[in-house]
């Protein structure tokens, strides 16, 4: 009798490790980071900004959380802020969203859906939009390119913006 309680326990033990491998196998493989978008534009988190002669442009980005980046776009001139927009970076369905939205009008949010990435580039598009409709951050070392194009009344159109990183 004492073979087969031990036997029965030692088979209850493997069965028991094996339902609690199998739950953390399957725990790690739905925790895995879903925000993976984030990671790629973790390099445009700071300060980035252009001082000229036609006034200061500005841009700030600041993590919020893993799935939240926010960013604050303005340009000044002699002291007056003539523009500003706010950007939400956020992942949704597995896809990170760019949504713009400008204190002056009443589009109201406007997104935009990463379609390229690298280490050094992101590539955001909404061609339903009226312009842009494509957003493309570049980064190399200290500096950041911006650039808003597609076409505007049929026409193609493009804005570049670079910027240096201040902290």
């Amino acid at each position: 009798m004492k073979k087969i309680v031990f036997s029965f326990t030692i088979i209850a033990l493997l069965a028991a490790c094996a339902d609690e491998q199998s739950t953390s196998e399957s725990t790690e493989s739905t925790n895995k980071p879903a925000y993976e978008g984030h990671k790629q534009a973790s390099w445009l988190l700071g300060r980035w900004e252009n001082n000229s002669d036609q006034g200061n442009l500005s841009e700030v980005w600041e993590k919020k959380n893993d799935s939240l980046y926010i960013g604050t776009s303005y340009f000044e001139i002699n002291g007056d802020t003539v523009f500003n927009e706010s950007v939400e970076l956020i992942e949704k369905d597995g896809v990170l969203n760019y949504i713009v939205s400008i204190s002056e009008g009443d589009q109201g949010p406007v997104p935009f859906k990463l379609t390229k990435s690298s280490d050094t580039e992101l590539v955001f598009e909404n061609p339903k939009h009226d312009f842009p409709q494509m957003i493309t951050y570049t980064h190399k070392g200290d500096s950041v390119i911006a650039i808003i194009s597609g076409k505007e009344k049929g026409k193609p159109k493009k804005e570049v913006f670079a910027m240096k990183k201040t902290n």
